[in-house]
Order: C-alpha cells, then sequence, then structure tokens
C-alpha cells in the first residue's frame, strides 16, 4: 500500500464511528488506499497528537496472511528508531460479520515520489543541488540504515520502492532537514536461518514466490520470481532508489520509462546528473548487480557511502563483501549473525 496524499476523501461511517469509540478523530482525508485496505490521519483525544491508523481487512486467507507478518514485524522493530516507521499498538475492529485489523503508527506526511515532485525546495530540481548534502547523500543513507535494521533481525522487506519510503517531517525546508522512514511491511518474510556443524551461517534455501502482480515490479529484483533468494532482493530494489534520486526527471510520468530502461540495461552514469560522484556511479552498479551475491549487503553499501574518498585517488575502491559469522554468549542458546573481513581483528570487531 503506497502512504499517498490522496486528497479530501470521504471515511466509511461505520469505521469514523468505530475508532472514535476507541479514542480517535479522524481527520478529513485519508494518507494512502491499497489492496488489502487504507491508512487514515486520525488525532488521538487522550495526548492531542496525530497518528496514522492503518485499517486492514481480515476478509480472505492471502490477505490475512500479510497482516500477520506486518504486524509481526512492526512489533519487532517497536523499539527501533532506525528509519523504520514506528509501531504504537493494533487491535481488531469488528463490523457485523467484517473483521479489520487496526495498527496505529507514527505519521508520515507524504511519500518519497511525491516529495520529490511536491517539495518547497523546487520540486525535481531538488535532485540538481550541489549541497552539501545533496539530495541522494541525505536521503539513501537512512534508506539503508533502515533495511539494516530490517535484514538483522532475518527479514527481507520485498517490496522497497518510492511509494514505501515516507517522509517523517511535514514540510522540509532544507534538504538536510529530510528524514525518510521504510514503510509497508505486507510483503516482507522472516528468512529463516540454518547452521551446519562447522557453525557456518546459510540461507535456507526454499523460500516462497511472490505471487504475480503483487509488490512494485518496477523495483522487484530478479531473483524474486524464483523461490531461491535472500536480504538482497532489497539491495537490488534499493538500487533503482537511488539511481531516482540523482536523475533528473522533470515530469513525473517519465519515471516509469527511466526504470524499465534502467533494468534494460540502457541507461549508465551518462544519465545521472552528478556525474563527477565516482562513488555513486560504482554504488549504483553493485547494487543492480544481477547476479546477488556480487551485490554488498545494506550495511556494507552503508559504510560504502560514509567512507571518504581516499585522497589522492581518483577512483574509489568498490564495496567489499565480507564473510558472515554465527556466534553466541556465552551461556546462551541463541546464535547472533554478523560479519566481518577475514582478518582475525576484523572478526574481533564485528562479534
Amino acid at each position: 500500500m503506497d502512504h499517498k496524499m490522496t486528497g479530501n476523501l470521504d471515511v466509511p461511517t461505520n469505521i469514523e464511528k468505530a475508532l472514535e469509540e476507541r479514542g480517535f478523530h479522524v481527520r478529513n482525508n485519508k494518507l494512502g488506499k491499497g489492496a488489502y485496505g487504507e491508512v487514515l490521519k486520525a488525532k488521538c483525544r487522550d495526548d492531542g497528537k496525530l497518528y496514522a491508523i492503518k485499517i486492514l481487512l481480515l476478509s480472505n486467507g492471502e490477505s490475512t496472511k500479510y497482516h500477520k507478518r506486518e504486524l509481526e514485524l512492526l512489533t519487532k522493530l517497536e523499539l527501533s528508531e532506525r528509519n523504520v516507521i514506528k509501531y504504537f499498538k493494533s487491535w481488531i475492529m469488528q463490523d457485523d460479520d467484517v473483521q479489520r485489523l487496526c495498527i496505529q503508527m507514527e505519521l508520515c506526511w507524504v511519500n518519497l515520489e511525491k516529495f520529490i515532485y511536491e517539495n518547497d525546495m523546487g520540486g525535481a530540481e531538488i535532485i540538481k543541488s550541489e549541497g552539501p548534502p545533496r539530495f541522494y547523500q541525505q536521503v539513501f543513507p537512512q534508506i539503508l540504515n533502515g533495511l539494516s535494521v530490517i535484514h538483522s533481525m532475518y527479514w527481507v522487506h520485498r517490496d522497497i520502492h518510492l511509494g514505501n519510503i515516507l517522509i517523517v517531517n511535514p514540510n522540509p525546508q532544507r534538504i538536510d532537514d529530510i528524514h525518510v522512514k521504510i514503510a509497508d511491511f505486507g510483503l516482507a518474510r522472516y528468512i529463516g536461518m540454518e547452521f551446519e556443524k562447522s557453525a557456518r551461517l546459510t540461507v535456507v534455501p526454499t523460500l516462497e514466490k511472490l505471487s504475480p502482480g503483487v509488490g512494485n515490479e518496477l523495483f522487484r529484483a530478479p531473483e524474486l520470481s524464483t523461490n531461491k533468494y535472500d536480504f538482497k532482493v532489497d539491495v537490488y530494489s534499493s538500487g533503482i532508489v537511488l539511481y531516482l534520486l540523482d536523475c533528473y526527471l522533470p515530469n513525473k510520468n517519465q519515471l516509469r520509462d527511466e526504470i524499465l530502461a534502467l533494468r534494460e540495461g540502457k541507461r549508465n552514469a551518462v544519465h545521472l546528473y552528478h556525474k563527477d560522484d565516482q562513488r555513486l556511479i560504482n554504488l549504483i552498479e553493485q547494487l543492480l548487480e544481477k547476479e546477488s551475491t556480487r551485490r554488498p549487503t545494506a550495511a556494507e553499501a552503508s559504510q560504502y557511502m560514509q567512507r571518504e574518498t581516499d585522497h589522492g585517488s581518483e577512483t574509489p575502491s568498490e564495496p567489499t563483501t565480507k564473510k558472515f559469522l554465527a556466534v553466541k554468549k556465552r551461556g546462551d542458546d541463541t546464535l547472533y549473525r554478523c560479519s566481518s573481513s577475514d582478518t582475525l581483528s576484523g572478526m574481533q570487531d564485528a562479534i
């Protein structure tokens, strides 16, 4: 479900009344609408704050499955402040024979796609800004930050695109004021882990295929059409997002054709606005590798963006693929996943 501001739309009276009984006054516009439900803006009577209330229809097995996954992950991420939308509580709304799941979340005002073209800093001209920071330098590290915390809990989002990245602050006036969070976990999937006797961590090889027509196909990683994939599907999608954060397209209607051209290999560094940033060019190429094992993890991509270019080096080095370790605390049965280099000091730092 895209969290798009769609103007004043009527809210069904029964839903508005049920929310009033829970202590929420519904505002006169919806934040978004999708295949399984909608997102409303509501004011809480107890604290006077505005929240987003996601209302999901529990009508069939498929939709209920997605809703349970979303709620499970949001609950796990409840204490996270790292660029993931904040969850507060949930409840079941009963209306005759119809059940709806209501999820109270922090209010984010607009998605990234809409913000690029409807901001107070010149619309799409924001991409041309020299900064510091430039637009992509402010936004993309936050996206990687959110993905890193999701992946660290062995979940994969599977639907990263401009519509599922939300702007937290209502009307930022400067690029360095922009704060984004990842949302909409209806397609999120837990990736179970198995450990061999050698304690080497491996991803369970057989996973659920993403159903045809579900999710945003423009941003979808190639391997999502199979049942063998891992966290790198989100990395691929984020690569398309990064490209769009520095590709100046005056008209929003150009987005679809541009993404298709990028996926077909018809776009390169020439089509970026800031052609002087070799680090940006390298990272996009790495994120969009067809072979998932050649892509960096979200954490590695984040470190790569933060690392300053070596003095005297015209071409920054590419993201380094690291090894994964399975470790546990003494007296604790829980295994933890961490990544490191091959060196002893690298392993010690990771642990």
